[in-house]
């Protein structure tokens, strides 16, 4: 990046001379890593040579430009120019520029499309800045520039290629990487607002992702889904990557959605930290002339990226207080601004709203800092947590009372006036005063940690055989005190906690070490390191625990060898953490083992409660019981000064200071912990003091002022999902399905059957799902349209297919549908509101001719509708699954049905494998996998859960969900399932078991909802988040208008997606004023597919009788 190209170039030579290449070599230039397509196709032609529109190729130098320096001659004659970098073969015509010695200067070149013949324009009248002008095909002028500087080193080359398919350049040794550092492509995008660099990172996305050449396809895709997982309610068809920029009127991005990637970045530090350094700041980059007026009233630092488009104009960025950690996020999107509007006005709006949001933040009122609140979680009022710590803080500053552990001589050395204290909470909010960013070692509090990882390695069985749980009122480093299975008492104090480090797993004391580091960053959500000094100083001093570790063995309590474990153990206790970090770790814990920050489970449930359980009753050894009677919670303390106390579903918080009580505990932390147990009612057994059921642990933080209360309530409200209900808040919340899954964690098998079970009531399991559905999807609900372009003759005997061979079902074959009518069709699916087009061919799998057919007709449905395609073919090699990528196919759908154990009872021409082949074929060539079953062909609750496992493990995008209607002359007749016939109970259960094991999928219900689940239908949308419309090939399904309107009475928002409908209709959905007795239903009519359905069924011949589905 420092270098000038010219520069560069030298150094790749003097490299390859260095290598000992002297004469003879051929240049080949890979830059297959990218297509190329080097210029979006939005870009207008007359602006492609501006250095803001620098062709993307696989191999970029500096910005793709040349730098063009003229010098005036004699008045009238064609200014003298010199190049750099000095690409000698350029051919550069200057004679249409011309040198003067008065008026203006105005110097400019022009390059003539797809080529390098670059002409000078202009007059010139004084040495200046250079011409900036973009090169075509930068890979190969970059080549070129190589050869020529070979050449002035007297090493001639055999000419300058392309690579080409065939080229195995992996075997051809490399003598230089030269690569521009993440950072630094961030930087040159967020601050300098670099075209080339964010378009390169959107083509090699693309390419990580997929393994393809970077396309600005592929590439957009990647960009949809981050947004999609991060942001949530992100349609693919609202992000849209034009002019390089990215900004296109057709953007329906919102703020609210931008606010949401935002704080989702900021949860997770490894990219939040990065992200923030790479944006503009007051005085520098795309901010150089804002907020940095005299006397700005800015509490914090700005970090922010601006954007802007003929009539818009955009700001988005982070608020940031150095004093807290904490940040706040915000998005302004002005629109349709009048050219009458002066650019000033709009900045001084725009750093108005941000001052307000600055000032709101540091006032310490509440506000969506980071993240909405979840009502009934933590409830909190950030203003009133911070307040509290602060008051805390300097009520305890001045206390001495205590002195630093000496036993220890790095310890020793600890400043006794360090303080700091840190609040976060299951959301995600961080509060912090004092010295909460100092780093001090884990000491004790890391022992209840390894219990979990131990629990987790090998079970309660086996550990509470070496560890058990009873409380001893005993200092934390007493000799030895077994109980009568001959165990240490508690993994708290030192003698049990080293016998569970005894029984961590790993080949060799690194892989120990690193399986225990790796579980501690799970809880932090960063990186963590031993301290070494401590670590040599507790190794060498540590004759106490050596004695202890010896005894254990004695008494076979710990199996390998000694010192190792005590190493492991040391090591365990020397790790550095601040304060901040350690109140996430509380929070992880109450948290239901998912840290709130990064949504990263840390610990299985099922030993979060043994963990919680041990910290409550000897967490504090000879202090425990006073500890549970004032302050009440669980908590570990350490000798470093660390005190860590847990509030089960509310927060997490943390003190640290290092003069010690005689029970080894921080005086201050205890002060503080007491304080705030006592204020803010958050001990675990004050619920049983209120006659209010409100006022809980899980109303922590909630004694305010009725303002507060008030504000706080509002706040809350406009954040709140369509369908969202306050938890029961008379206990503190248990660990429902929920809590595996809201981070993206499948539901554990093992817990997986109580879901299918009646005694787990539904209307909470529904609302579970409906709350991972929602932080996933958001509150739309897409709908498809499925088309049969190929019926009947095939040769494979699923019980369950009316096109079977085994079959008698009436139904009428017909070949592979033409283009012009999967087109009509697909034209009809777009004016349905469709935002998927599904087709469906029947047989084994498509020949090499309709794969040809298949492909052409996909082209021309993306090209005239711009619908996502999905098809539907049976078997597929990699090949043709290829191919169908290649034309532009986004899914491939080919389900599973059942489980593997029953399917050879289902279908005996293919196997189960078969199915997963296709789909690991279809994966393989990047498309989406669309798989899913169907329900009630007589499986068990096993069967259906074995599915929902290879789904998952399969990583489906997708699953449709059908459940089986008969059709007469079938081999599979009876819908049934778990031994009983299917209820509109059991069918939703069986979608609430889909997204908890699946919670990043579309659970998509397909055949059979209007037959099953009849009245339940709504329902359904909580845990599934898209439907089919109209039939389902062989049987018939409601028409667009009757789901639609169920959607809306629902409360959920109908994805549109651009479909072609009458416009009162549209603002009729839009609005929400969709009504069965309006006047509209004359346009409603106009959609309902009454002329496609009949032709459907005439074409299949099926007679349909009065009381059963179509078959």
């Amino acid at each position: 990046m420092g270098l000038a190209v010219s520069d560069f170039a030298q150094a790749i030579v003097g490299a390859m001379i260095g290598a000992g290449v002297s004469t003879g070599a051929e240049l080949i230039i890979d830059d297959r890593i990218f297509d190329r397509d080097f210029v979006h196709p939005t870009w207008p032609k007359g602006q492609l040579n501006r250095w803001y529109c620098a062709e993307v190729a696989g191999l970029t130098f500096h910005t793709n430009t040349i730098s063009i320096f003229a010098t005036p001659q004699r008045p009238g004659t064609p200014p003298s120019i010199t190049l750099e970098p000095d690409a000698r073969w350029l051919e550069i015509d200057p004679r249409k520029a011309r040198s003067v010695n008065s008026g203006r200067h105005t110097l400019w070149a022009a390059r003539q499309h797809m080529t390098n013949n670059i002409s000078l324009r202009g007059d010139s009248r004084h040495a200046s800045t250079p011409v900036e002008v973009t090169v075509h095909d930068p890979a190969d002028f970059f080549g070129k520039l190589i050869e020529q500087t070979m050449s002035n080193e007297g090493i001639p080359a055999r000419g300058v290629r392309l690579a080409v398919e065939t080229d195995r350049l992996d075997e051809i040794p490399v003598v230089q990487t030269i690569r521009t550092h993440m950072p630094t492509v961030l930087e040159r995008c967020n601050t300098d607002s670099q075209n080339l660099y964010a378009e390169s990172l959107l083509k090699r996305m693309g390419h990580e992702i997929t393994g393809e050449a970077g396309s600005w396809r592929n590439g957009t895709t990647v960009v949809r889904m981050v947004a999609r997982e991060r942001a949530g309610a992100v349609s693919g068809k609202d992000v849209i990557v034009a002019d390089g920029s990215g900004m296109s009127r057709e953007n329906r991005v919102t703020p609210e959605t931008i606010v949401r990637l935002l704080v989702s970045c900021a949860k997770d530090k490894k990219v939040y930290t990065p992200l923030l350094e790479s944006l503009a700041t007051p005085g520098r980059g795309t901010l150089r002339s804002r907020f940095t007026s005299a006397g700005d009233s800015l509490h914090g630092n700005v970090y922010a990226k601006s954007g802007y488009l003929k009539g818009v104009s955009a700001l988005s960025g982070y608020v940031t207080d150095e004093r807290t950690g904490r940040a706040a996020a915000f998005a302004v999107i002005l629109n349709d601004v009048p050219s009458s509007v002066a650019r000033s006005w709009v900045k001084d709006f725009e750093e108005g709203l941000v001052r307000a949001i600055d000032e709101h933040f540091h006032s310490g009122e509440p506000g969506r800092i980071l993240g909405p609140r979840s009502n009934g979680t933590s409830g909190t009022s950030g203003g009133a947590i911070q307040r509290t710590i602060d008051e805390l803080h300097a009520r305890y500053a001045d206390l001495r009372e205590g002195r630093v552990a000496d036993y220890i001589p790095e310890l020793a050395k600890t400043d006794p006036d360090l303080f700091g204290i840190a609040v976060v909470t299951v959301d995600g909010e961080v509060y912090a005063a004092g010295d909460a960013e100092t780093t001090f070692t884990l000491q004790s509090i890391s022992k209840p940690f390894v219990y979990g990882l131990a629990l987790e390695q090998h079970g309660r069985q086996k550990v509470l055989q070496h560890v058990g749980v009873e409380p001893t009122g005993d200092a934390f480093n007493s000799i030895i005190k077994m109980d009568a299975a001959n165990r240490p008492h508690n993994p708290c104090v030192n003698a049990g906690a080293i016998a569970t480090t005894g029984l961590l797993e790993g080949d060799d004391p690194t892989a120990r070490l690193q399986a225990m580091l790796a579980m501690f960053e799970k809880y932090t959500g960063e990186r963590v390191r031993v301290d070494m000094s401590v670590f040599t100083s507790e190794r060498t001093t540590g004759h106490r625990n050596r004695a202890i570790a010896h005894l254990l063995l004695n008494f076979g309590m710990i199996e390998h060898n000694v010192e190792q474990i005590l190493d492991l153990y040391f090591q365990q206790c020397s790790i550095n953490v601040t304060t901040r970090k350690l109140a996430v770790m509380a929070a992880t814990l109450a948290h239901g083992g998912v840290n709130p920050i990064t949504g990263e489970r840390a610990i299985e449930p099922k030993y979060l409660r043994d963990v919680l359980t041990v910290m409550y009753t000897c967490g504090m050894y000879d202090y425990a019981g006073e500890w549970a009677y004032t302050v009440g919670l669980p908590a570990k303390s350490g000798i470093s000064g660390g005190i860590l106390a847990v509030v089960p579903g509310v927060g997490g918080l943390a003190v640290f200071s290092p003069r010690l009580d005689e029970h080894g505990h921080s005086v201050r932390g205890l002060r503080v912990c007491e304080d705030l147990s006592a204020e803010f009612g958050i001990h675990l057994f004050d619920a049983c003091m209120h006659d209010d059921p409100g006022e809980t642990v899980s109303g922590m933080f909630q004694r305010r002022t009725p303002d507060e209360q008030d504000e706080d309530r509002i706040d809350h409200e406009s954040t709140m999902s369509p369908t969202h209900y306050e938890p029961d808040r008379g206990r503190a919340p248990e660990p429902g399905p929920e809590s595996h899954c809201l981070a993206g964690d499948p539901l554990p098998r093992e817990d997986a059957a109580a879901i299918l079970s009646e005694g787990t009531p539904l209307l909470p399991l529904l609302h579970a799902c409906g709350e991972i559905r929602r932080a996933r999807f958001g509150n739309r609900v897409q709908v498809h349209v499925l088309n049969n372009v190929q019926n009947g003759a095939c040769p494979e005997d699923c019980g369950y297919c009316g096109q079977a061979k085994t079959s008698d079902a009436p139904i009428q074959p017909y070949k592979l549908k033409s283009r012009e009518e999967i087109i009509e069709e697909a034209a009809q699916a777009k004016a349905s509101g469709a935002f998927r087009y599904c087709m469906v061919l029947s047989g084994r799998g498509p020949s090499d001719a309709d794969i040809d057919h298949m492909t052409g007709c996909i082209r021309e449905v993306k090209a005239k509708f711009g619908l996502e395609t999905c098809l539907s073919s049976g078997l597929l090699d990699a090949d043709k699954a290829q191919r169908l990528r290649d034309a532009g196919l986004d899914r491939l759908n080919h389900n599973l049905n059942t489980s593997r154990e029953r399917y050879p009872e289902i279908c005996t021409t293919h196997t189960y494998q078969d199915r997963v082949d296709t789909l690991t074929a279809a994966r393989s060539a990047g498309l989406q996998l669309c798989t899913g079953l169907i329900v009630g062909m007589d499986e068990s609750a096993e069967d259906l859960i074995d599915v929902a496992t290879e789904l998952s493990s399969l990583g489906a995008e997708s699953i449709p969900v059908n459940f089986l209607v008969p059709i007469p002359g079938n081999r599979v007749k009876t819908p049934r399932s778990c031994g009983a016939a299917l209820s509109p109970r059991f069918c939703l259960r069986v979608l609430c078991l889909f997204r908890l094991m699946n919670p990043k999928a579309e659970v998509r219900v397909a055949a059979g909802r209007e037959h099953h689940l009849r009245s339940h239908q709504a329902l359904a949308l909580e845990p599934a988040n898209s439907l089919f419309v109209d039939g389902y090939l062989l049987t018939q399904g409601d028409g667009p208008v009757g789901t639609l309107r169920m959607i809306r009475d629902a409360g959920y928002d109908i994805d549109l997606h651009g479909a072609e409908w009458p416009d009162r209709l549209r603002r009729a959905v839009e609005n929400g004023t969709l009504d069965p007795n309006a006047e509209l239903d004359g346009e409603l009519n106009m959609l309902k597919p009454d002329r496609l359905s009949e032709r459907k069924l005439a074409k299949l011949r099926v007679r349909v009788g009065e009381d059963a589905p179509v078959g």
